[in-house]
């Protein structure tokens, strides 16, 4: 289906442009101009999302609800406006099983690295603000993916791939790092239940004049320890090269625990370094495991970087 005929579905203006934006690992992202609006246009993984569309648009509509309500609190955070396709729901399903929305695009800017400390500190103040209107929904979320922070799953999954896995395709050495690791690390059990985004990296974040202003990609919206939100917000901006930057790291959640929004416990902050550990470690697990699967879940910009990303998590 051509992308000007999936626009239809969702608006009857005039399309100027439709090009395609960003560099998630997952759906593939359009913006969109007409002669009156610009918009982002989406295709969500269908591997991931099928069966999955009333889940979504009712977490959807509680994180909205959630927002307007705390308007006064949050100031000027941006809520992605989604469209009603022609069939009167927010997600259209293609002839080809594919699933589309369509949302008003938002005028701000994602940062990329090298980051400074006011770039952390925007962010660490934003996700506190995040996590703030999480906690107003007024309805637990439906978990969208189950097997999300499941990491003991990701180590099952580890296991039965690598046995099948092409001998071209291992890195013995990291397999035993792997190994060794995973003996302390599927033990770790994290403080602090609440609703996370669950994909908190800083690349999910927009900002605007120095404020972190909307998360996007909220698919992956759940029942979490909120310090799985940190942590991988950590790794994502403290990170360069596999080395850790601990004055950043510093920066940012000191700018989470003053922002006035959401805080963490005691017992929580004590537990961060634990969660870091953890979340380097899934992460890197299943970027290893994708790659001796062929490379089928992560983008990847070049043959064998999965293999590389999970290098700079799992040697540190």
């Amino acid at each position: 289906m051509e992308k000007r005929e999936l626009i239809r579905v969702f608006t009857d203006e005039a399309v100027t442009a439709c090009i395609p934006v960003g560099c998630g690992h997952i759906n593939d992202s359009y913006h969109v101009c007409t002669i009156k609006n610009e918009y982002i246009l989406q295709r969500l993984n269908a591997k991931l999302f099928a069966g999955s569309t009333k889940a979504l648009e009712r977490n959807y509509i509680l994180y909205r609800d959630a927002c307007r309500e705390n308007k006064n609190r949050t100031g000027e955070w941006e809520v992605p406006h989604w469209l009603s396709c022609s069939a009167g729901s927010f997600l259209y399903t293609d002839e080809e099983g594919a699933c589309w929305r369509m949302y008003e695009y938002i005028k701000g800017k994602t940062l990329t690295a090298p980051f400074d400390t006011e770039d952390i500190k925007a962010f660490g103040n934003g996700l506190s603000k995040l996590h703030f209107i999480l906690e107003q929904m007024k309805e637990t979320p439906q978990g969208v993916l189950n097997e999300l922070h499941d990491t003991r799953g990701y180590y099952r999954d580890y296991e039965k791939i690598r046995e099948s896995a092409d001998e071209s395709l291992h890195d013995r050495m990291l397999e035993a790092i792997i190994e060794r690791k995973a003996q302390r690390i599927l033990d770790i059990s994290l403080p602090g239940m609440s609703v996370i985004h669950a994909d908190a990296k800083i690349g999910n974040a927009l900002f605007r004049g120095g404020s972190m202003i909307s998360m996007i990609d909220l698919d992956t919206i759940m029942q979490g320890a909120r310090l799985l939100d940190i942590a991988d917000a950590l790794r994502s901006c403290c990170m360069s090269g596999g080395a850790f930057d601990k004055t950043l790291a510093d920066v940012f959640v000191k700018a989470y625990q003053g922002s006035g929004y959401a805080r963490l416990s005691k017992e929580e902050c004590e537990a961060l370094p634990e969660a870091f550990k953890l979340i380097c470690y899934e992460l890197g697990l299943r970027y290893y495991t994708d790659h001796l699967n062929g490379g089928i879940y992560f983008k990847q910009e070049y043959l064998g970087q999965d293999l590389d990303k999970a290098k700079k998590l799992l040697l540190g």
